[in-house]
């Protein structure tokens, strides 16, 4: 190993646990199996499974998140799932944007000129830190007013929820699900 490999592995142990566990597809599928929902797993073919090994976290954000993006077969066509890994000692009310930013990131470079297409995307967030993590996993519920809104107008503003894993001191396990 290196010095500055070194450095950056002994500096960043969760990182480097989280990467070097949830980078073996074994074990990615064995934590999907577990935690997804039967109606999203029955889709997968878990087989396909691949570590695209992509990193979209710039680099200010290093020294907190880790992300993983793993290829796999989703209702017969090519699909990915995002991981993202959070290591913090305070709540960062804005993870839903900056998950909803890398996932923009994958798309742009994923985008089939041909095909004028995007491939769909489930992001998970696997979270540990010293408090329960307490943050919003829909984005239309950090959009004020938003049920006061027309159709038409909702209709223009994106909206999505990602799955929510807390590993924390005490948590709700599936935050968004319990």
């Amino acid at each position: 190993m290196k010095d500055k490999e070194l450095a950056n592995f002994v500096n960043h142990p969760h990182d480097n646990y989280f990467k070097s566990t949830f980078g073996k597809p074994e074990i990615t599928r064995d934590f999907l199996e577990s935690y997804l929902p039967e109606s999203i797993l029955k889709l997968m073919n878990l087989d396909t499974l691949t570590n695209q090994k992509g990193e979209y976290v710039d680099k200010k954000l290093k020294k907190f998140y880790s992300d993983l993006l793993y290829k796999v077969e989703i209702n017969e066509k090519t699909g990915y799932i995002y991981i993202r890994y959070e290591h913090k000692s305070y709540h960062d009310e804005k993870t839903i944007f900056q998950i909803l930013k890398y996932m923009a990131s994958i798309w742009n470079e994923l985008y089939d000129e041909k095909k004028k297409y995007v491939p769909p995307i489930i992001p998970i967030l696997i979270y540990h830190g010293k408090k329960k993590l307490e943050v919003k996993t829909r984005l239309w519920d950090t959009i004020q007013g938003i049920e006061q809104l027309p159709q038409e107008l909702k209709e223009m503003i994106p909206d999505f929820k990602f799955r929510a894993y807390d590993y924390s001191p005490n948590p709700f396990l599936d935050l968004q699900n319990s």
